[in-house]
């Protein structure tokens, strides 16, 4: 007998018993709030319809189109209003189901009328809940603009619009965009965890499947013997960095593997080149760590320290790369940090922090990170259909133009200043105009319980519309309130057109020279072409200093960035980007 064919005995709420198929047996979620569920046709989203509905709820259905869902709808749940934008579906549907209450409205043009259908919805029910099909073929970033204005209703100031439990959407390009991320992670990564100390095993602790690298250039002879010690002293004290991903025997799930014993003379990796312009140019994936899945029972290592040396002993390079799925810049530059010879070894705390990235703010913004995610997978599927490489120049900030956007900022009852970091950020998503664009922000000590001390990724992220970037004070307000909310008034704004998404991380506060005796430093980079070459977020920016002191910005763009902003290009960035 087929799987699908087999009988089940169910009993229903008032205690008669019957049989069915088992394929006729659907999960019902829990209603805990936020659910979204993205399906990809009719049949699907009319069956979530039947099964994920009880008497108790209150549905609101965007775009009724015909009426047969939430005719669907309401033989299941307390209350349903069904809206559309069109007179003639709105008229079509009244008539062929008369029970059912449907409204002409249009989101995006009468917000507060659809405020007012939802608070009358809230009333009459329990548990609220959204249905959204606004057309099968209608442009994915339309459907975003939709969820981000119904999100909107419920997030903005002062609202008593609760939060659906439950949100079901139709949409067929967000559908296969989410697909192709969950093929290409779903198996792999099952759930957060960080590396642990007990010898033997421990997990992983984010989902990010890139790699965080640094290049850095130094002008006499490289203390080899030395630098290998102090590289073993550091893993001695933290030895996840030694550890291996492998997926646990017992779950299946992947974890991080610490050896019972390591072999310090593998820790430091020496590399002969064949002259001084090689140290700088020759910036091989071969001297990294691997990307993601590429990690996974593979005996690679997660952390690499690589010195590349030429034959007259003039200048020598160090490239440090460390996972992305167990490390964030933080922790990167802690450990890069313990190399100086004046600079103490220390173990860094693994004992995970619990931490939500989408909770971890002061405002909920599930709406903003929906669409930046969405917009972002819509950016790779068009970066591979058109292999497009980006303009990366790395250069250095003009320090007269930051002092003089400084002195011109007029301060705001909320704002008292503005600094170097909210301006070039403010300016380079001006100049780039993404849709949407994200800023890193490092929670440690703007949360309870979670210190410098911590290691892992705790970093949350700042989304921003057009808008909201085009103002430095708005940059400088989201990260006071620790908020997306970064207006004056909190209202939220609407997400620029087109797909593209940008992001903006800044290092250069991370920062410290790390000096080796009789040696100096040229040049450091915070990441080399390996890591930009992967999967191309474009408009990228990174802001990071050289050396201490300064600052420049790593930048890829589909074009070059206005004049007046940038300066020179940093020492040896035209050879280590000379591929591009």
């Amino acid at each position: 007998m087929q799987a699908d064919q087999m009988k089940v005995l169910l009993q229903s709420v008032d205690g008669r018993i019957f049989g069915c198929s088992s394929g006729r047996v659907v999960r019902v979620l829990p209603s805990s709030p936020p659910r979204v569920l993205l399906v990809y046709d009719t049949t699907t989203y009319r069956r979530l319809a039947k099964t994920q509905v009880g008497k108790d709820d209150g549905i609101l259905e965007v775009g009724s189109s015909f009426g047969e869902c939430t005719s669907i709808l309401a033989s299941h749940a307390a209350v349903v209003i069904g809206v559309d934008n069109s007179p003639k579906l709105v008229e079509e549907s009244s008539r062929r189901y008369p029970e059912c209450r449907f409204e002409l409205l249009d989101c995006f043009k009468e917000p507060a009328r659809l405020r007012l259908l939802c608070a009358e919805i809230q009333r009459a029910s329990s548990n609220f809940k959204l249905f959204v099909d606004i057309g099968g073929d209608r442009m994915t970033s339309g459907v975003c603009h939709a969820l981000v204005v119904l999100e909107s209703l419920w997030c903005r100031p002062g609202s008593e619009i609760k939060q659906p439990s439950l949100v079901v959407v139709k949409s067929e390009g967000l559908s296969e965009a989410a697909a192709v991320a969950c093929v290409e992670t779903r198996q792999y990564f099952s759930e957060k965890r960080v590396p642990t100390t007990e010898m033997g095993r421990g997990y992983f602790v984010a989902l990010n499947d890139a790699e965080i690298q640094s290049v850095h250039v130094y002008e006499g002879a490289c203390p080899e013997a030395w630098l290998r010690c102090r590289v073993a002293e550091i893993v001695e004290a933290n030895p996840w960095l030694a550890g291996r991903l492998k997926r646990d025997p017992e779950s299946g799930r992947l974890a991080l593997w610490i050896q019972r014993k390591i072999d310090s003379q593998k820790l430091l990796e020496v590399v002969a080149v064949s002259d001084t312009a090689a140290v700088v140019g020759n910036c091989s994936k071969h001297f990294f760590v691997k990307s993601g899945c590429d990690l996974v029972d593979a005996d690679e290592p997660i952390c690499r320290f690589v010195v590349l040396i030429e034959p007259k002993g003039l200048r020598w390079g160090l490239q440090v790369s460390m996972s992305h799925m167990l490390t964030d810049g933080h922790t990167f530059y802690a450990i890069y940090s313990m190399l100086d010879s004046n600079a103490e070894v220390w173990s860094m705390e693994v004992t995970r922090v619990k931490f939500d990235p989408m909770r971890c703010l002061h405002a909920p913004f599930h709406g903003k990170w929906l669409f930046f995610v969405l917009q972002h997978l819509r950016s790779q599927i068009g970066w591979k259909r058109t292999s497009h490489m980006p303009i990366v120049q790395c250069r250095y900030v003009r320090d007269d133009w930051v002092q003089k956007q400084k002195a011109a900022f007029q301060a705001q009852a909320d704002v008292a200043f503005v600094s170097s970091n909210d301006l070039l950020t403010s300016w380079f998503l001006k100049a780039t105009q993404p849709s949407c664009a994200a800023l890193l922000l490092n929670m440690r000590n703007r949360m309870q319980g979670l210190e410098d001390k911590h290691a892992g990724c705790y970093a949350s992220m700042l989304l921003f519309f057009p808008e909201e970037y085009k103002s430095p004070a708005n940059i400088r307000r989201a990260i006071t309130r620790q908020s997306p909310a970064c207006t004056p008034t909190g209202q939220q704004q609407w997400p620029g057109r087109g797909s593209k998404v940008g992001m903006v991380t800044s290092w250069h506060m991370l920062y410290h020279d790390v000096a080796f005796d009789g040696c100096k430093q040229l040049t450091h980079f915070p990441c080399g072409p390996r890591n930009l070459a992967v999967k191309p977020q474009v408009p990228f920016a990174a802001l990071f200093a050289p050396s201490e002191g300064s600052l420049a910005m790593l930048t890829m763009t589909e074009k070059e960035l206005p004049f007046g902003v940038l300066g020179d290009a940093v020492w040896g960035s035209d050879a280590l980007f000379q591929d591009w």
